[in-house]
């Protein structure tokens, strides 16, 4: 799942709300306390903006958000005077992971791609211990039968297709695995090829029965669209969508734990720089400097300075948060959708279900698939002692309505929509539940509708003055490497402003305008 990788969840997928914006009325969510993820309270409470300190410090950058594009911006700045405010009590946004037992599991997106370009570089600077997840990655379960490695050259050959429609589908996968191999769709979108860009005019729907698939195959991709950008393939990019499925077929990577243990690493890297539980009310920019102010833990008003800012966080909460936007920055945030998200964390008693893979897309259930959430972690192996416990990860794409349901339903409900659908492809799995945790996203990815690539996104990275912005929306795509990607480019536009002298005439011809700087993607 995509949400899952790099989900989203980029992402997701996208640092979290990090952010707090005082909406009009207070949000009634009676059971908040049962449940993990976005603490939604933090975002939507009712009340006046608190009264600013005086200003306590100075920095060279701000950045605001410590989900991955937040931190993508301070692995770029860490040698600057930098602070990030993080409004959770956690870094990582989407991405955390939980415990249970000795297991560790994902509250939220749980892969990454195979890493390339400036992707690589990160991940091997920041120390970070990626295993690939062993095959067979993303399987699927069909009307009771299973079916292993369904994308991949091995496994796409046994779905339960037959004549012209099977040519079809073995020519739509081919077709894919070409472009994975010829990075036709690397990031940034600018990179992709020009045929893989002029997707992004039509819908994943249109285009999948441009290519002959069936109502059938194209359900089955339901299943794993809705996990990467929130909504059904009528509603998705085709540029976004072939992006994602190529890359699954360059195979995967992925910690115990999920992506959660991906940014707790980066987070410890970079721990003295980071400010836990600061919720930012305002960013105000004159010529000269950028102020923002937040609430401490204590609830107490506090305003800092920085030579520059990265707002490294959900777009839709920038115009409470920033008020002082260009229009047409404002009109596309109006105008860009979110979906909501709950991953549910099955913790049971005894191994149920650890010979399907890592990912398995399940047909005619309330959550789309399972992970199971050891599988890395011993290898791809089955358990030899059954009598232990295990957890198995489901995700419940819930749509852009889907914050509603989460708010509303009790704890007892969502449960029981779990277990009930879970009996079905497991028998007897009830009684073998210890519980089940539930983490809830209510803004956790944006829809990349078609046209949202090429048209919404070079608005979105415009920098205004001394502000940059970062998080997937900025790059496009709701997913771990649009994160890190728009990281990159926020602290490499920051880094103009950060001259402490002017560079030499021999730093001019040179390109050595800052020698920490860190190479670019291309």
């Amino acid at each position: 799942m995509r949400f899952v990788r790099s989900v989203l969840l980029v992402s997701v997928l996208a640092a979290v709300a990090a952010v707090a914006v005082m909406a009009a009325g207070p949000l009634q969510d009676p059971n908040h306390e049962a449940y993990k993820g976005e603490t939604c309270l933090r975002c939507h409470t009712q009340g006046q903006a608190p009264v600013p300190g005086l200003v306590e410090e100075s920095f060279d950058t701000v950045i605001v958000g410590g989900g991955m594009a937040g931190l993508s911006a301070l692995h770029y700045l860490a040698d600057r005077k930098v602070v990030l405010l993080e409004a959770e009590d956690n870094a990582g946004g989407q991405m955390r992971m939980d415990t249970w037992r000795g297991k560790r599991f994902s509250q939220g997106a749980a892969y990454l791609v195979s890493p390339y370009s400036l992707l690589s570089e990160f991940y091997e600077t920041e120390k970070i211990p990626l295993s690939r997840i062993p095959s067979p990655e993303n399987s699927a379960w069909i009307d009771g039968k299973y079916y292993a490695d369904c994308w991949m050259k091995e496994g796409r050959e046994k779905m339960p297709w037959t004549g012209e429609a099977k040519k079809s589908w073995l020519a739509f996968l081919e077709e894919m695995q070409k472009v994975n191999d010829q990075n036709e769709s690397n990031q940034p979108f600018e990179n992709f090829s020009w045929e893989q860009q002029k997707l992004d005019r039509i819908s994943a729907y249109d285009w999948m029965k441009q290519k002959g698939l069936t109502e059938e195959m194209i359900q089955h991709f339901d299943l794993y669209i809705p996990s990467c950008f929130g909504v059904s393939s009528k509603e998705v990019s085709a540029s976004a969508f072939s992006n994602y499925i190529s890359g699954e077929l360059g195979g995967n990577f992925t910690m115990e734990g999920g992506m959660g243990a991906v940014t707790n690493h980066i987070y410890k890297n970079h721990e003295r720089q980071i400010q836990l539980g600061c919720r930012v009310t305002h960013v105000f920019q004159t010529r000269d400097e950028v102020r923002v102010t937040y609430l401490d833990r204590e609830s107490r008003g506090n305003t800092i300075r920085g030579r520059t800012a990265v707002l490294a966080l959900p777009q839709k909460l920038l115009p409470g948060l920033f008020p002082d936007l260009p229009q047409e920055k404002k009109d596309v945030i109006a105008n860009t959708k979110y979906a909501a998200y709950t991953v549910a964390n099955v913790l049971c008693k005894e191994v149920l279900w650890d010979d399907k893979g890592y990912d398995t897309w399940i047909r005619g259930t309330f959550f789309r698939d399972i992970i199971d959430a050891d599988w890395v972690a011993r290898e791809g192996k089955p358990h030899a002692d059954k009598k232990q416990p295990h957890v198995l990860t489901l995700y419940i794409p819930m749509g852009l309505e889907g914050v509603q349901a989460q708010m509303s339903w009790s704890p007892k409900e969502w449960k029981e929509k779990v277990l009930a659908d879970l009996e079905k492809v497991i028998p007897g799995s009830r009684s073998k539940v210890e519980d089940v945790r539930f983490y809830r996203w209510g803004h956790s990815m944006h829809v990349c509708s078609p046209g949202f690539l090429s048209k919404s996104v070079p608005i979105l990275r415009k920098p205004y003055y001394r502000v940059y912005f970062a998080g997937a929306e900025v790059e496009g795509l709701p997913c771990n490497e649009s994160a890190i990607f728009s990281g990159y480019y926020a602290a490499r536009g920051a880094r103009t402003w950060l001259w402490d002298t002017l560079p030499s005439a021999r730093g001019l011809v040179t390109g050595a305008l800052d020698t920490q700087a860190k190479p670019a993607a291309h």
